[in-house]
């Protein structure tokens, strides 16, 4: 019967989780709706201005110069008279000045007179560029962008002089996130804003009332090397856009002389899908994304700009590229469209119909576009109507479906509420202990198997459900063996680029695999940190608190990092900041802080974060064998699971010192002669391996600074011991200096073999690349100083960065999303950079000051811990310290010209080995 009652119990479990997994997608999907639907940002109205007369002010895209004078007067009379109200015309740079200084302005000037006679409002677009204005790689690309915008500028303030006193609406280029508008190079959304820059104000300088319209952007699902989805070009473009102060301070919240543009252009095609379709996902295409592309603006603190959808419509003509509709669901549609702008989006101020006639011959899928008679009838009757009709705001739809939403909300709130109570019911008739049991009395192979078995499947795994219960499966083995889990997430740690892509309903998500088992392992952690006896290992500190300092540093970090949202205006770039620099680093440390309570579980630990250096080093050295890796400098660098040799440099460089640290305190005996000599084996076989993989990085942070600082610091720790009068110590002096000559001898001759080895087998067509000898040398690599000149322009750029934000900087991850407005005048530095190459400045410009004296005062505690340690008396889990601790001052040289705490992997094993270092104290007074 008791068996009975737990297999029902079981199953009531089972049957429980998954109707769980279904209301968390019943919520997902009501989300979407709600997002989709766009009722959240109905109540935002733009700084309309009445820029272009009632809101939205209907117009048309024209290609005048088909035309004979009388066509064209005659095809804008027709427009003027269907109530259109502005005319959007392109103006090609190439045809205006196809030499320097030499302009023809014939045709422009004959257009802007029939515009005008016709008492239209144009809408410019400079576009294009002349032969002589292009870079080479751009020769036979009259759309590519010129390869200096001066050039640009100084013919945009040309046409302004001319024309400014006809013309107020300036769009700068058209569609650069698509190829082939932004030349034959990588799409690239700083480089348009420096030209979108330079043009706006060389535009202003003339013509003082203009206002610059923003690019249009192509719609596209693309995010790659020659499309980029407007959403995130949109969010670039913020980015490159600096911050205003408190004074002076626009209703859009930056300053006007520091606006890029003051209106955004989008083309919102139907692409055979009507007004109303509400699906938003970066793979569909319809009218609605003009939704996505306001919560951009909003989350960027921009909801007064307006929007204009420039260009929208749908295509009558079959088999088009823009898929088809019929020509009257084409009638149905455009109106529809204009009714949603009218009475949901008042930001939406502009609305132009796709085109007029093309200037393309008869069989092109353009003309599905065209204007025919009953269009232009319906657009009669839709002004006609409009001009009658007040502006209308939230309407009752949107008010009832908002309520249905938040009463949807509170009813699954409370199914869940239910599933979680009949779940705890039903576990309580379940063996727990003694399933625990019978796990940890297993076979140790069994185990093993069992672990494998769920890796596998996780790896395997795309439907959420079962990752999920994957994730379910991990905590329940975590919970029977805490410190596995712990020491598998600390494994995975170098791998956090190798994540798992979780597909759900409002999109994409990322899951590294050291994130996973972290998130099995907190259930293991978190019920010993509630009952109170969390801090009462063998580790802890003798103190009349359960924190001690290091525990101290860790509460102001998470303090510091909310201080930091108050300058936060991508907030979903924020939240992942604060989950890779801050959140996950601090549970590795509160779970190292929980679990860790042995000596043994720290040494096992240690072995686990070097193992993963590791097998982190034969991933890039596998990689270099067979090709793999970048080139540079005429050396060709080793990569490991990382997008840099850089990035895998500064993992190696820590994972080495732990690994000296191992092999030494191998030195001090063990308790079996065999596990001692097999550590030997291992911590050496470890060292090796490291240092030639971080030597072919061939980082020179690495090899200049951080390995001869680690050195340093371990060899002032044999000093500072060896002052200490202590008989074990001269018992294991002997045998350590014995064991170190041969040690320093191997470095040695690693370090000179690995590069000689490499030039002799370059030389006899050994390695699988075809590189010449004087190619591969890697002093050449060395001696290269202009990376350095570049690392000196990023300090100086993200002092100016930080000199806006100074007291609590621009928070976690915020660096990306700032640090691009800083590179404008200097457009040799990459803007996509993730950290300033410098650790002082890395805390400086993202948390300010307070973060600056926060990483002051943890080195001097820091320095003062190692020096105090170093005095006592020297054992096998003292060297072990001491390699944790060399391993972040080598870091921490290293970060003089690179990343220190800025990249996920390397944030999480600072705090690890801070976790660790918090039970040293407690060891060394044993």
């Amino acid at each position: 019967m008791q068996t009975l009652r737990q297999s029902m119990a079981l199953l009531r479990l089972l049957l429980l989780f998954a109707l769980f997994c279904w209301i968390l997608f019943i919520l997902a999907r009501q989300i979407r709706t709600a997002q989709d639907s766009g009722f959240t940002l109905a109540a935002e109205r733009a700084d309309t201005e009445a820029l272009l007369g009632r809101s939205p002010a209907l117009g048309i895209n024209v290609e005048l110069e088909q035309y004979t004078p009388q066509e064209r007067r005659s095809s804008l009379k027709r427009l003027r008279e269907a109530g259109f109200v502005w005319v959007r015309q392109r103006f090609d740079w190439n045809q205006i000045e196809p030499l320097p200084n030499q302009f023809r302005w014939t045709q422009s000037d004959a257009l802007f007179a029939d515009i005008t006679a016709q008492k239209l409002i144009p809408v410019v677009v400079l576009d294009g560029s002349p032969r002589w204005a292009r870079a080479d790689q751009d020769a036979g690309n009259p759309l590519a962008p010129p390869k200096n915008v001066a050039h640009f500028a100084r013919f945009a303030q040309k046409f302004a002089h001319r024309y400014g006193a006809g013309v107020r609406f300036y769009q700068l280029w058209d569609e650069p996130n698509i190829a082939p508008h932004w030349g034959n190079r990588l799409i690239d959304p700083v480089g348009y804003a420096r030209l979108l820059a330079a043009g706006g104000e060389a535009i202003r300088s003339a013509d003082a009332d203009a206002v610059i319209v923003a690019a249009a952007l192509a719609p596209t699902e693309d995010r790659g090397h020659t499309a980029i989805d407007e959403r995130f070009f949109l969010q670039r473009l913020y980015a490159a856009q600096k911050p205003s102060s408190s004074k002076n301070r626009s209703s859009s919240g930056h300053t006007p002389n520091q606006r890029l543009f003051d209106v955004v252009a989008i083309q919102p095609f139907g692409f055979g899908h009507s007004p109303t379709n509400q699906q938003q996902h970066d793979s569909h295409l319809n009218f609605q994304r003009a939704l996505r592309i306001r919560r951009v603006m909003v989350a960027a603190g921009d909801a007064a700009t307006p929007i204009w959808a420039v260009r929208y419509g749908w295509n009558r003509q079959p088999n088009s590229t823009w898929q088809s509709v019929s020509p009257q669901q084409q009638q149905a549609f455009a109106i529809e469209a204009l009714d949603i702008a009218r009475q949901q989006w008042p930001w939406l101020t502009a609305m132009g119909w796709a085109i007029d006639q093309p200037a393309a011959p008869p069989d092109d899928p353009a003309w599905g576009f065209a204007i025919d008679t009953p269009l232009l009838q319906e657009f009669r009757r839709w002004t006609t109507a409009q001009n009658s009709r007040p502006m209308l705001s939230l309407s009752d739809a949107k008010r009832e479906q908002r309520r249905i939403f938040l009463f949807t909300l509170l009813m699954l709130f409370g199914v869940v509420l239910l599933i979680a109570w009949r779940s705890w019911a039903a576990a309580t008739l379940l063996p727990w202990t003694s399933w625990r049991n019978r796990y940890c009395t297993s076979p140790l192979w069994f185990r093993i198997a069992l672990w494998a078995l769920l890796f596998l499947l996780y790896h395997i795994a795309v439907w959420p459900p079962l990752i999920l219960f994957c994730l379910v499966i991990a905590a329940l083995f975590s919970s029977a063996q805490p410190f596995i889990g712990l020491a598998l997430a600390v494994l995975l740690l170098p791998f956090h680029d190798q994540h798992k892509e979780l597909l759900l309903l409002n999109g994409s998500y990322m899951l590294p695999p050291a994130y996973a088992l972290l998130a099995a392992l907190v259930p293991s952690f978190i019920h010993p940190l509630f009952n109170g006896d969390a801090w009462q290992g063998s580790r802890s500190e003798p103190q009349k608190g359960p924190l001690n300092n290091w525990d101290r540093f860790a509460i102001a970090w998470f303090g510091l990092n909310l201080l930091s949202a108050r300058n936060v205006w991508n907030w979903p770039a924020y939240y992942e900041g604060l989950l890779e620099f801050v959140l996950a680093p601090l549970l590795f440390y509160l779970a190292i802080r929980i679990l860790i309570r042995t000596d043994k579980e720290v040494v096992q630990l240690i072995w686990a974060l070097a193992a993963g250096g590791t097998l982190a080093a034969l991933v890039g050295l596998t990689r270099w064998f067979w090709g793999g890796g970048t080139n540079a400098d005429g050396l060709w660098r080793l990569v490991g699971p990382h997008f840099s040799p850089n990035h895998t440099a500064l993992y190696l460089l820590r994972t080495l010192f732990l690994c000296i640290g191992l092999w030494i305190s191998t030195q001090f005996g063990a308790t079996s002669e065999q596990k001692c000599r097999a550590g030997k084996v291992f911590a050496l076989s470890f060292s090796i391996i490291v240092l030639v993989a971080l030597i072919l990085t061939a980082s020179r942070g690495a090899l200049l600074l951080g390995l001869p600082t680690g050195g340093v610091i371990l060899w002032w720790q044999w000093v500072l011991s060896a002052r200490a009068k202590s008989r074990s110590m001269r018992v294991h002096r002997t045998r350590f200096c014995s064991w170190g000559a041969g040690g320093l001898l191997t470095v040695m001759g690693v370090v000179i073999g690995a590069p000689l080895l490499w030039w002799l087998s370059a030389s006899v067509g050994v390695l699988p690349r075809a590189l010449s000898p004087q190619e591969v040398l890697p002093w050449e690599r060395l001696s290269n100083s202009a990376t350095v000149l570049q690392r000196m322009e990023i300090w100086r750029a993200t002092l100016r960065l930080w000199r806006d934000q100074m007291l609590v900087g621009v928070g976690p991850g915020g660096f990306f999303w700032r640090y691009p407005a800083y590179t404008l005048e200097q457009p040799l530095l990459d803007p996509n950079l993730r950290h300033p190459h410098n650790v002082w400045l890395e805390y400086l410009s993202s948390w300010g000051i307070l973060g600056l004296l926060w990483i002051g005062s943890l080195c001097m505690i820091f320095w003062r811990s190692m020096v105090h340690g170093g005095r006592r008396k020297q054992t096998a889990l003292s060297w072990l310290y001491a390699g944790v601790g060399a391993g972040l001052v080598a870091a921490f040289a290293h970060g003089q010209v690179d990343a220190f705490g800025l990249l996920p992997d390397l944030a999480a094993w600072n705090w690890v080995a801070l976790g660790v270092w918090s039970g040293r104290s407690t060891i060394e007074k044993r």
